[in-house]
């Protein structure tokens, strides 16, 4: 086993940590997770004027941060339905000494994320021991089309994962030790309860760690341990019951009620599901490059043929079939939509297309494939447990490789019961997902290449490092066309809206769109709603109204502002007046 945790190092083939130019490889390895998690991201969103303003559902979460901070008030504005407590927390500093700075708390989410990618590298060269192949899942990662956007924002996606990671990073280094360590087994279910106070579906990671340490315990005869783990266990779990009990009493709370599963539901799911399985071989397309995926599909080819034949027909057609009858959840949605990240529901009008259709068609196609792979590969070590069911061998021989499978189980079946319930999800989710799937696909490729996984020769990396390369080059264009597409036109219709305001009209008679018209109103109740205890209030007249792209030329022009990104036609944001009765400014 590899006994120390250092991204700079390699395992020879009993087991031991070598060091192989550690310093120099793990500056050189933090300064490329830094670059493309967080460099990139900011600088793109600084180029374009999207760094500093609301994006997406975070204006409420800085609503709600700005009001805890200045006036000590915590409410939720009647549209967090996250947690967010946990995110609140680890803002305020920042949101104190910067004045309630947008940009700052966006940084600070940058940052996050970064550690967590690290978080991700330092888990994945633990339990390969190798270095590279950790890295190459935390790159994977950061360059794929969700992280920009998300990166530089207040969106909980991204702390949440940072949290996930360090809780999983705990979680491998405690089950990595002979014997098991109760220590970093708790330090990760108590990582993972702060993580359930960002965001729901984050219990999954400390359920997961709990899970397989009282496993671990109870089949090795360790009755005192496995006594302490269940009392901490469900000591953190009480916890997190009151807590999610006491979060439903905070003012204006969105709380989100599951219904009973019905026909529609359960559409949503089959279609949804099949978007996560794709966006996830999308997600993960040089890590499953990297993993040599014919020699995956062969392992669970020798396992069981009439599994494997199943399992690509079945994914096969349903991916098929999602696609054809709901394209526009081809990767669940909304932030990996053709036409860019949140598509037409944070403005009025049509925005251009991020890809051309050849392109997004391709990529649907690799992804539905990559998925298959994914599937496939899958069928092996199912087959394996069900022949250890069949023979009632309860013994826990791989607990990190249980862990990461109960981690992928656990946010899978939240999806689904969400979905299946009436609950909303969308593609960002699946970001906590990713380095388990990941970390699982790569053991996967490490025990079928012993011993060429840590000492390869040229002639077999060469066509396996061209793949991946490949891959991930191709990943990097997608997500860096979403990233510029996102902030090129969420800064340009903020512009829009700021000129109208430069022009002498309010803020709140102007509709800059979602965000600007949200934060602008800082989470009041407008006219006509019905918020127990508190009274609505009139909505202003809206004087002047942001399109993109608006038929003709309007009348009454105010101002005009150009989106602009490589992958894609130009958009006019045109902030205009309208037919309202209005003073002059």
């Amino acid at each position: 086993m590899v006994n120390r945790v250092e991204i700079g190092t390699r395992a020879d083939s009993g087991g031991a940590v070598q060091t192989s130019g550690s310093t120099w490889a793990t500056i050189v390895t933090i300064g490329v997770i830094a670059t493309v998690a967080a460099v990139v991201p900011l600088a793109v969103a600084d180029r374009f004027g999207a760094l500093g303003i609301p994006r997406s559902d975070d204006w409420s979460y800085l609503v709600t941060l700005f009001r805890l901070t200045d006036s000590g008030e915590l409410s939720f504005n009647h549209w967090v339905s996250m947690s967010l407590v946990g995110q609140l927390v680890l803002a305020a500093p920042v949101a104190v000494v910067s004045g309630s700075s947008i940009a700052a708390v966006q940084i600070e989410t940058a940052l996050l994320g970064f550690a967590g990618l690290v978080l991700v590298a330092l888990a994945g060269a633990r339990t390969l021991g190798a270095r590279w192949p950790g890295v190459l899942l935390a790159v994977t990662i950061a360059v794929g089309p969700l992280w920009g956007p998300l990166a530089v924002s207040y969106m909980t996606d991204v702390p949440a994962f940072a949290m996930s990671s360090l809780a999983m990073f705990l979680a491998v280094v405690g089950l990595s030790k002979r014997p098991v360590s109760l220590g970093w087994l708790t330090a990760s279910m108590t990582v993972g309860a702060a993580a359930f106070t960002i965001r729901q579906y984050a219990i999954v990671a400390l359920l997961a760690a709990f899970l397989t340490g009282l496993w671990w315990f109870t089949t090795t005869a360790d009755q005192a341990r496995a006594r302490r783990i269940l009392a901490i266990g469900a000591a953190l779990l009480v916890a997190s019951a009151a807590f999610f009990l006491w979060w439903r009493t905070v003012p204006d709370v969105r709380s989100l009620t599951p219904g009973l599963p019905d026909g529609h539901a359960a559409r949503v799911a089959v279609v949804k599901g099949a978007g996560f399985l794709r966006l996830v071989g999308l997600s993960l397309l040089p890590v499953i490059a990297f993993a040599r995926p014919i020699e995956l599909m062969r392992r669970s080819w020798r396992a069981s043929h009439t599994f494997v034949w199943l399992t690509v027909v079945a994914t096969g057609s349903w991916l098929a079939l999602s696609a054809w009858r709901v394209p526009k959840d081809i990767f669940v949605g909304n932030y990996l939509v053709r036409d860019g990240v949140l598509s037409d529901i944070v403005v009025i009008g049509r925005r251009p297309d991020v890809l051309g259709k050849p392109l997004w068609n391709a990529m649907v196609v690799v992804s539905s494939l990559a998925a298959i792979v994914l599937a496939v590969a899958a069928v092996r070590p199912i087959v394996g447990a069900i022949d250890r069911v069949r023979a009632r061998d309860w013994r826990l021989r791989d607990p990190v490789g249980v862990y990461l499978a109960l981690t992928t189980v656990g946010y899978a079946t939240s999806f689904v019961l969400a979905m299946a319930t009436g609950i909303q999800v969308y593609d960002r989710y699946v970001l906590p997902l990713l380095p388990a799937v990941g970390l699982l696909v790569l053991r996967a490729a490490a025990h079928a290449a012993v011993p060429r996984f840590a000492r390869t020769t040229s002639r077999s990396w060469s066509p396996r490092l061209v793949l991946c390369s490949c891959s991930l080059l191709a990943l990097a264009f997608v997500g860096f066309a979403f990233d510029v597409d996102s902030a090129s036109f969420d800064g340009a219709r903020w512009r829009a809206a700021r000129a109208a305001v430069d022009q002498g009209w309010k803020p709140l008679e102007v509709n800059g769109g979602f965000e600007w018209l949200n934060y602008h109103r800082r989470g009041r109740p407008p006219e006509g709603s019905r918020q127990p205890g508190r009274e609505a209030e009139r909505a202003p007249t809206i004087c002047v109204t942001v399109h993109v792209n608006p038929p003709g030329r309007p009348d009454d022009v105010v101002a005009v502002v150009e989106s602009s990104a490589p992958t894609r036609s130009t958009a006019r944001l045109v902030a205009f007046r309208t037919s309202h009765p209005c003073r002059d400014p």
